[in-house]
Formats: structure tokens, C-alpha cells, sequence
């Protein structure tokens, strides 16, 4: 998922880990961390998932918006 966001341009993903029975939700932040492409996450807001999903700030390649004609 982080590479293809990368590869896109998006810079901030919604990672579901879901309620059950917490295994992915204790998981899900220590390999963030790990992970060298991902710049900060934290808990999403009630409107993308709240207590069942993390909001991901991706570092993406260099960017620059297209030229207008």
C-alpha cells in the first residue's frame, strides 16, 4: 500500500485495522514505525474509521503539479 501511494503521489492514507481482537490494531503502529517511507500516523478522526483505522502521512517521491496549457 505504501509503495503504490508512493508511486501515485498520495501523501496521507487511511490504514483499516479494524475492532476484533486488537492483534492488527497492537501490530499496525510498530511496523509503521518502522517502515523508512512513513513520515507520522495517529489514530483517525470518527468521519474516517476512529478507533479502527490509523491515518498514515507518507513521504512521496519529489512532485510537481502538471503545466497548465
Amino acid at each position: 500500500m505504501i509503495a503504490a501511494c508512493r508511486r501515485e503521489h498520495v501523501f496521507c492514507a487511511c490504514v483499516m485495522h479494524g475492532h476484533g481482537k486488537h492483534i492488527l490494531k497492537q501490530q499496525t503502529p510498530l511496523w509503521l514505525a518502522q517502515h523508512p517511507h512513513v513520515m507520522a500516523f495517529h489514530q483517525a478522526p470518527k468521519e474516517y474509521g476512529g478507533d479502527a483505522a490509523l491515518l498514515v502521512l507518507i513521504e512521496v517521491e519529489e512532485w510537481l503539479p502538471p503545466e497548465l496549457p
